[in-house]
């Protein structure tokens, strides 16, 4: 049994708020010289307060002593009303600071089963399935607190990793057991990448399994620090799009998380807010990106120019991937997507473009303002609504991008009166299409591959 913390023999131990005020020196007088004598004498005291002493250097780290860390990890288990320890766990966090001196308190490489150890042991502190190549254990400025940084950590399966990370840094309370506080106070991630980019692109990269193991992070903390993150979002034909230095954090919620991180890609700013949530994990999130150059990204950087502003809605539904957005491009070019590469023109009538605005014969296509809606779902992009206007001609349609890379779509092309004037002699079937004020609107139709898309005109 224990006694109380202002008087006990010397034949008892004290009670675990005794011992871990020792340990935070805020023992003093009278009781500190009757506990210093007490702990001298009892091994069992000995051990617990002696485990949270600073490291001594040139303690190599032997795999049996780990193991025995791991296996040792104590069990907490709380009551209706508190949570009582025995002295053996009165410190959880006290077995972190055996690791400390276990691993001289230095970052070392570490062989294949010190490595499988290593992330039993994160396993069972942070509930989550864990993998780590090197490890660096140190005392905070107070001795009370610690902190393990496991490097090159990736979480989940180790065939398709959700998430990956240079550092997770986790701040342990040492003391935190004996009021009943969560033991692990911080944890900080460095260089995350998060990748729903899957060989089956119709689905996540993640089971809800792995999503799962995400949220356990949030089981022992209440909030992660992202710093200087990554995520890899699919795109047509094969591409993908990172959103780079994302810095934030993500938070615990009643039923899952929510995240609000910021970054950058394309040279523009990207804002990243969303939830994991409900029975099935699934993921709720808006990316919404501000003047990006459209040349940097890798979705249209090779058929577009310009300035570039979005927002893309993803969700999961039984772990299947979403993307609803919406792009908007000023002053720009499709490139490689002129009239004279989409429509087989004869010469005159490229002339009589070239005289209306000579860009027209061009390879590419120039527009003063171009705008799409877009949904991404089992593989296939879908545009619903797409507008271009370049000088007063307006283009408008809808298609669709299959997995394989297919095109299909329809649309219209409206010619200012001038120009459907200009090239009707050329052009006959345009009589059928101009109404009073002498425009002609064209429909069309689209066909062919992502990379070489064929257009063509319909008749009246």
């Amino acid at each position: 049994y224990a006694m109380s913390p202002e008087n006990f023999p010397t034949a008892t131990c004290p009670d675990d708020e005794t011992l871990v005020a020792l340990i935070e020196h805020r023992v003093v007088g009278d009781r500190l010289a009757r506990l210093e004598r007490h702990v001298a004498t009892c091994p069992t005291c000995l051990d617990v307060v002696a485990a949270t002493l600073p490291p001594v250097t040139g303690i190599r780290s032997p795999d049996e002593q780990i193991e025995r860390l791991v296996r040792n990890v104590p069990t907490l288990t709380r009551g209706p009303h508190a949570i009582r320890l025995h002295r053996w766990a009165m410190a959880a966090g006290v077995l972190l600071a055996v690791g400390g001196l276990l691993l001289g308190a230095t970052r070392w490489p570490i062989g294949e089963h010190v490595a499988t150890t290593l992330a039993r042991l994160g396993t069972k502190l942070l509930g989550a399935q864990l993998a780590a190549k090197t490890v660096d254990v140190r005392f905070a400025d107070e001795p009370s607190t610690l902190v393990v940084t496991l490097y090159q950590v990736g979480i989940g399966d180790a065939s398709e990793r959700l998430v990956s990370a240079d550092a997770i840094a986790v701040t342990v309370a040492l003391a935190a057991p004996l009021s009943g506080e969560p033991l692990i106070t911080g944890v900080r991630v460095t260089h995350p990448e998060l990748n729903l980019v899957a060989r089956d692109s119709a689905t996540l990269v993640s089971s809800k399994a792995d999503r799962a193991q995400v949220l356990a992070l949030l089981a022992r903390a209440s909030r992660i620090d992202v710093v200087d993150g990554r995520v890899l979002l699919p795109g047509p034909g094969g591409t993908s799009l990172a959103v780079e230095a994302l810095t934030g954090g993500v938070e615990r919620t009643a039923d899952g998380a929510r995240l609000a991180l910021q970054g950058r890609t394309a040279g523009g700013a990207v804002d990243v807010m969303g939830t994991i949530a409900g029975a099935e994990h699934d993921i709720e999130a808006t990316i919404g990106g501000r003047g990006l150059d459209a040349t940097a990204l890798p979705i249209l950087g090779t058929r577009l120019s310009g300035i570039v502003d979005l927002n893309l809605d993803l969700t999961t539904r039984a772990n299947v991937l979403r993307v609803d957005g919406r792009v908007a491009a000023r002053k720009g070019h499709l490139v490689g997507r002129g009239p004279v590469a989409l429509l087989r023109l004869s010469v005159p009538v490229r002339d009589i473009l070239a005289g209306f605005d000579p860009a027209l014969v061009g390879d590419d296509l120039p527009f003063d303002d171009a705008r799409a809606i877009v949904v991404w779902h089992h593989g296939t992009w879908r545009f619903p609504r797409i507008f271009v206007t370049t000088r007063d001609v307006i283009a408008g349609g809808r298609a669709s991008i299959s997995a394989r890379g297919e095109v299909s779509g329809h649309g219209t092309l409206r010619l200012p009166p001038e120009l459907a004037g200009a090239l009707q002699p050329e052009a006959p079937l345009l009589t059928g299409f101009r109404d009073e004020s002498g425009a002609a609107t064209v429909p069309f139709t689209v066909g062919g591959s992502w990379q070489v898309p064929q257009l063509v005109l319909d008749r009246p």
